[in-house]
Protein backbone atom coordinates (compact mmCIF):
# COMPACT_ATOMS: atom_id res chain seq x y z
CA UNK A 1 0.00 0.00 0.00
CA UNK A 2 1.24 3.44 -0.87
CA UNK A 3 -0.01 6.99 -0.82
CA UNK A 4 -0.99 8.52 -4.14
CA UNK A 5 -1.66 12.25 -4.42
CA UNK A 6 -3.87 13.41 -7.26
CA UNK A 7 -4.08 17.14 -7.96
CA UNK A 8 -5.83 19.39 -10.42
CA UNK A 9 -2.50 19.42 -12.29
CA UNK A 10 -2.22 15.61 -12.60
CA UNK A 11 -2.16 13.73 -15.89
CA UNK A 12 -5.28 14.52 -17.97
CA UNK A 13 -5.79 10.76 -18.46
CA UNK A 14 -6.57 10.64 -14.73
CA UNK A 15 -8.01 14.11 -14.01
CA UNK A 16 -10.65 15.87 -16.09
CA UNK A 17 -11.52 19.44 -15.14
CA UNK A 18 -14.54 21.38 -16.37
CA UNK A 19 -16.10 24.70 -15.50
CA UNK A 20 -19.32 24.52 -13.56
CA UNK A 21 -22.57 26.21 -14.44
CA UNK A 22 -23.35 28.95 -11.91
CA UNK A 23 -26.14 28.16 -9.44
CA UNK A 24 -26.43 24.56 -10.70
CA UNK A 25 -24.85 21.39 -9.31
CA UNK A 26 -22.22 20.66 -11.96
CA UNK A 27 -19.30 18.19 -12.04
CA UNK A 28 -16.05 20.19 -12.06
CA UNK A 29 -13.43 17.49 -11.40
CA UNK A 30 -13.37 13.84 -12.36
CA UNK A 31 -10.61 11.53 -11.10
CA UNK A 32 -10.50 8.22 -12.99
CA UNK A 33 -8.69 5.39 -11.23
CA UNK A 34 -6.05 4.02 -13.63
CA UNK A 35 -6.04 0.49 -15.00
CA UNK A 36 -4.96 -2.12 -12.47
CA UNK A 37 -5.29 0.23 -9.48
CA UNK A 38 -7.60 0.28 -6.47
CA UNK A 39 -7.75 3.56 -4.54
CA UNK A 40 -9.11 4.17 -1.06
CA UNK A 41 -10.26 7.64 -0.13
CA UNK A 42 -9.92 7.69 3.64
CA UNK A 43 -12.77 8.98 5.77
CA UNK A 44 -10.72 8.52 8.94
CA UNK A 45 -7.34 10.19 9.21
CA UNK A 46 -4.60 10.39 11.83
CA UNK A 47 -3.90 13.94 12.97
CA UNK A 48 -1.41 14.40 15.79
CA UNK A 49 -1.80 10.76 16.91
CA UNK A 50 -5.60 10.99 17.06
CA UNK A 51 -8.03 9.35 14.64
CA UNK A 52 -10.38 11.99 13.21
CA UNK A 53 -13.43 11.03 11.14
CA UNK A 54 -13.60 12.91 7.86
CA UNK A 55 -11.76 13.08 4.57
CA UNK A 56 -8.77 15.27 3.73
CA UNK A 57 -9.05 17.33 0.58
CA UNK A 58 -6.99 20.45 -0.12
CA UNK A 59 -9.17 22.90 -2.02
CA UNK A 60 -8.78 26.41 -3.41
CA UNK A 61 -11.56 27.30 -5.84
CA UNK A 62 -11.45 30.67 -7.59
CA UNK A 63 -13.42 32.51 -10.26
CA UNK A 64 -12.06 34.12 -13.44
CA UNK A 65 -11.14 37.29 -11.49
CA UNK A 66 -9.03 35.20 -9.09
CA UNK A 67 -11.42 35.63 -6.15
CA UNK A 68 -12.33 32.66 -3.97
CA UNK A 69 -15.78 31.34 -4.72
CA UNK A 70 -18.47 31.93 -2.13
CA UNK A 71 -18.22 30.06 1.16
CA UNK A 72 -21.94 29.37 0.74
CA UNK A 73 -21.13 27.16 -2.28
CA UNK A 74 -21.36 23.40 -1.86
CA UNK A 75 -18.86 20.70 -2.81
CA UNK A 76 -20.63 17.42 -3.59
CA UNK A 77 -18.59 14.23 -3.49
CA UNK A 78 -19.70 11.31 -5.66
CA UNK A 79 -18.41 8.09 -7.20
CA UNK A 80 -19.39 6.46 -10.46
CA UNK A 81 -18.59 3.13 -12.07
CA UNK A 82 -18.16 2.68 -15.82
CA UNK A 83 -21.54 0.91 -16.13
CA UNK A 84 -23.42 3.16 -13.69
CA UNK A 85 -26.21 5.21 -15.17
CA UNK A 86 -25.91 7.85 -12.43
CA UNK A 87 -23.24 8.85 -9.91
CA UNK A 88 -23.63 7.87 -6.26
CA UNK A 89 -23.55 10.99 -4.13
CA UNK A 90 -21.88 10.53 -0.74
CA UNK A 91 -22.04 13.99 0.82
CA UNK A 92 -22.51 17.69 0.17
CA UNK A 93 -19.93 19.76 2.05
CA UNK A 94 -19.99 23.53 2.55
CA UNK A 95 -17.11 25.27 0.77
CA UNK A 96 -16.84 27.45 3.90
CA UNK A 97 -14.67 24.61 5.36
CA UNK A 98 -11.84 25.68 2.99
CA UNK A 99 -12.84 29.26 2.16
CA UNK A 100 -10.79 31.13 4.77
CA UNK A 101 -7.58 29.09 4.43
CA UNK A 102 -4.91 29.10 1.74
CA UNK A 103 -3.38 25.79 0.61
CA UNK A 104 -0.32 26.24 2.87
CA UNK A 105 -2.58 26.57 5.92
CA UNK A 106 -4.60 23.55 4.76
CA UNK A 107 -1.41 21.44 4.89
CA UNK A 108 -0.67 22.60 8.47
CA UNK A 109 -1.59 19.99 11.12
CA UNK A 110 -3.75 22.43 13.11
CA UNK A 111 -5.88 23.40 10.13
CA UNK A 112 -5.85 19.82 8.77
CA UNK A 113 -7.73 18.64 11.86
CA UNK A 114 -10.31 21.40 11.32
CA UNK A 115 -10.88 20.37 7.70
CA UNK A 116 -11.12 16.65 8.44
CA UNK A 117 -13.46 17.22 11.38
CA UNK A 118 -15.95 18.99 9.08
CA UNK A 119 -15.77 16.65 6.07
CA UNK A 120 -17.21 13.33 7.23
CA UNK A 121 -18.44 11.59 4.07
CA UNK A 122 -20.63 9.26 6.15
CA UNK A 123 -19.04 6.18 4.54
CA UNK A 124 -17.33 4.48 7.50
CA UNK A 125 -13.54 4.27 7.22
CA UNK A 126 -13.48 5.26 3.54
CA UNK A 127 -14.47 4.62 -0.05
CA UNK A 128 -12.71 2.02 -2.19
CA UNK A 129 -12.65 3.05 -5.83
CA UNK A 130 -11.65 0.33 -8.34
CA UNK A 131 -9.99 0.81 -11.72
CA UNK A 132 -12.00 2.74 -14.33
CA UNK A 133 -14.32 4.08 -11.59
CA UNK A 134 -14.41 7.80 -10.90
CA UNK A 135 -14.37 10.12 -7.92
CA UNK A 136 -16.39 13.19 -8.87
CA UNK A 137 -16.52 16.66 -7.36
CA UNK A 138 -19.52 18.81 -8.11
CA UNK A 139 -19.76 22.49 -7.21
CA UNK A 140 -23.02 24.28 -6.61
CA UNK A 141 -22.66 28.01 -6.12
CA UNK A 142 -23.08 31.46 -7.64
CA UNK A 143 -19.64 31.64 -9.34
CA UNK A 144 -17.99 29.64 -12.10
CA UNK A 145 -14.74 27.86 -11.08
CA UNK A 146 -11.75 28.87 -13.21
CA UNK A 147 -9.29 25.94 -13.25
CA UNK A 148 -6.48 28.21 -14.41
CA UNK A 149 -6.64 29.84 -10.97
CA UNK A 150 -7.95 26.96 -8.80
CA UNK A 151 -6.35 23.92 -7.18
CA UNK A 152 -7.27 20.70 -5.43
CA UNK A 153 -5.34 17.77 -3.98
CA UNK A 154 -6.74 14.43 -2.88
CA UNK A 155 -4.59 11.78 -1.21
CA UNK A 156 -5.50 8.15 -1.79
CA UNK A 157 -4.10 4.93 -0.49
CA UNK A 158 -3.28 2.65 -3.41
CA UNK A 159 -4.25 -0.84 -2.28
CA UNK A 160 -2.46 -2.96 -4.89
Amino acid sequence: MRKTSITSQSNPNIVTLTANVASTSTPVARITVPRGALYRLHNQNMVRNALVTGTYIILDLRDAAGNKISGASKLLVATRGPADEFPKFHRALPYSVWHDMDTTQQRNEDFKATIIGQTDLNVGPGIEIPEAHELLFYVEGPQVVDWGKSFFQVDFEELN
